[in-house]
């Protein structure tokens, strides 16, 4: 383990525990586990394992956790999140999650507003959405962390062709052929990184069809929640209790339990 003070990038190989809060503009890398004691604000914290937030997240639109294992949090709020295998806090505000297994938030307040949550398997929380039925989506099913990884690359090439029909517009000089040149090798990656995961989707396409394994499972639902698996939508009008929510005959319904 390696205890860290004042530097604002680290990469390390093996595990990092933060004896306190986490900063505005810090940057994690570690192939191990990432433990923080305190607080983390807008930051990047990525993990070859495990991230563990013991006092959670106050991500105010900026932070950005990516685990290869699982997150655990006490809270999340206004934060990006990407998990192969399971995210779980005592509250979820306004938060984009991507989760490749479960979703949950059964402990404490037990509850996820706002925000957008996609999980391949289940969603589990106490409460789901408010009283001021605040706009809360919740999607089942896919691969969720290459979906998002995905969507993150075609805006990269998007923003590279943008740059690229710009300087195209002016005059022509040395510098304008560096940076032409620069955004060309950027784009032949992206567009290499976009090909490696369409093959891996490919090769994933069996878990888009195992919808019995999609759930969303709460103890209350407020008006303004969705529900998506596949290409069918449940949008929530009423408070609803004890729901069990799930895909069959090509729809999403309440299940029978």
């Amino acid at each position: 383990q390696q205890e860290l003070e004042h530097p604002r990038v680290i990469n390390f190989l093996g595990d990092i525990h933060i004896h306190g809060d986490l900063s505005t503009g810090f940057s994690i890398r570690a192939i191990g586990n990432v433990q923080i004691d305190g607080v983390m604000e807008g930051c990047s914290v990525e993990a070859g394992e495990n991230i563990i937030v013991s006092s959670g997240v106050q991500g105010q639109g900026h932070a950005v956790l990516h685990a290869q294992r699982s997150i655990y949090a006490k809270y999340l709020e206004q934060c990006m999140i990407c998990a192969q295998e399971s995210v779980q806090a005592d509250c979820i505000i306004n938060c984009s999650i991507y989760c490749n297994g479960t979703v949950k938030a059964r402990t404490g307040r037990g509850t996820i507003i706002g925000g957008t949550i996609c999980a391949a398997q289940e969603v589990s929380a106490v409460t789901i959405g408010s009283k001021a039925e605040r706009p809360t989506l919740v999607m089942l099913g896919g691969q969720p962390c290459e979906d998002a990884e995905r969507a993150q690359i075609m805006e990269e090439i998007q923003s590279i062709e943008r740059e690229l029909t710009r300087l195209e517009r002016l005059p022509k000089e040395p510098i304008r052929e560096q940076k032409q040149s620069k955004l060309r090798l950027n784009q032949c990656v992206a567009k290499l990184k976009l090909e490696k995961i369409d093959k891996e989707l490919e090769g994933k396409m069996a878990a888009y069809l195992e919808h019995d394994v999609c759930r969303l499972v709460c103890g209350t639902v407020y008006p303004g929640t969705t529900i998506t698996i596949d290409h069918s939508s449940m949008r929530i009008t009423q408070e609803e209790h004890n729901c069990d929510i799930g895909y069959q005959d090509g729809f999403v319904c309440h299940l029978q339990r």
